[in-house]
């Protein structure tokens, strides 16, 4: 009997099942989960992480890498050796899988898959997202330009004139500015909660940029990880678009918005001119596929300064193109679309429409 208890596991699958079913088909359910029992539990298990000055997560991924190998090879070899035993091993070989597969879904859709079916951010803070006119996106990348240029000039920059941080300023000190600024403006819209932690530096960050990913939120531990070798002028926007991710707002498209709303909200200048920078980044890139001449004419209007940051940011993510970047982003592509962000990849390009939404009256 005893060995048949394990069976009892899956449970996990039907119960997760059910989550899914229920948050996809009520978007009301899924908006009182997000606001009731989610911040309670991301907040608390949150604070514990905070404690632990590395990112967990980044570790278990390692971990369960080698685990997969381990388990994969140890099977194998049993498969081998264990000739009166072959059935009843084959069997746990693939059955033991699928009952820790039922386990970690269950707990991804209590710890994040039932958010990705909330209220949408617009709703909920009032704002009437519409496709644009070409003529709107057009006077939007003027405002973003003219807010980069605005904000460049209080960002220090090295000798090849692209921004960098302070001297006295440290990946700490970053982290810091990023969770202050996104406390305070949970001030203005109720459902940006406070009282979670910061995010955690990436040790693996270079292999992270070979992947082309900047950052991810590990929902088993409730910690925003960040890959910090990228271009320090792209850092605290990642950051706060991690955060977005800790806050229960799952859809990348709404992530990246909260991200520049956020850091227009922080005291420090470098975390503003990030999220200028990559809204500013989206906007143009949007543009340039509706009108090429309007697209030009908006990039001349840059400054010197964001014009090298834009040449440096390309520059450092050529180096990183390759078969590990192209598979990462199909992996990415095809988890997004599973979790009904059917744009795949090009949803972290949707934030446009929000950002329409958010300069109607300038547009």
């Amino acid at each position: 009997m005893k060995k048949y208890i394990k069976y009892f596991l899956l449970i996990f699958w039907v119960l997760g099942i059910i989550l899914y079913v229920q948050a996809k088909g009520n978007v009301q359910f899924a908006e009182w989960y997000a606001t009731t029992i989610y911040p309670p539990i991301s907040k608390g298990i949150n604070v514990v992480m905070s404690f632990i000055p590395f990112s967990l997560g980044e570790f278990i991924i390692i971990l369960g890498v080698i685990g997969v190998i381990v388990y994969i090879i140890t099977n194998i070899v049993f498969i081998i050796k264990k000739k009166d035993q072959r059935g009843m091993v084959v069997l746990n070989f693939i059955v033991n899988p699928i009952l820790l597969a039922g386990v970690l879904f269950f707990l991804y859709m209590t710890n994040s898959g039932v958010n990705a079916y909330r209220q949408t951010f617009a709703d909920t803070a009032g704002f009437v997202t519409k496709q644009g006119t070409t003529q709107e996106l057009t006077n939007l990348c003027y405002i973003l330009a003219e807010q980069a240029n605005q904000q460049r000039l209080n960002v220090d920059a090295d000798e090849y004139n692209v921004a960098v941080f302070a001297q006295n300023e440290t990946i700490d000190d970053i982290e810091k500015y990023s969770k202050d600024s996104y406390d305070t403006i949970g001030e203005l819209y109720p459902t940006l909660t406070k009282g979670y932690g910061e995010t955690k530096s990436l040790l693996s960050s270079s292999v992270f940029s070979s992947t082309q990913l900047t950052g991810f939120f590990f929902p088993y531990t409730f910690e925003a990880n960040v890959n910090t070798a990228i271009p320090d002028y792209t850092i605290p926007f990642t950051m706060c678009h991690e955060l977005s991710h800790l806050r229960g707002y799952m859809k990348e498209d709404e992530a990246n918005f909260l991200a520049y709303l956020v850091c227009q909200n922080s005291y420090d200048s470098m975390t503003q001119y990030s999220g200028t920078f990559t809204a500013f980044i989206h906007a143009t890139n949007a543009l340039s596929g509706q009108d090429t001449a309007a697209y030009q004419q908006v990039l001349s209007t840059l400054d010197t300064g964001v014009q090298n940051d834009i040449t440096a940011n390309d520059k450092y993510w050529s180096s990183y193109k390759g078969v590990m970047a192209d598979t990462a982003q199909s992996v990415n592509d095809t988890y997004l679309k599973a979790i009904d962000q059917t744009n795949g990849v090009e949803s972290y390009g949707k934030m446009v429409d929000l950002l329409l939404a958010y300069y109607s009256d300038y547009v």
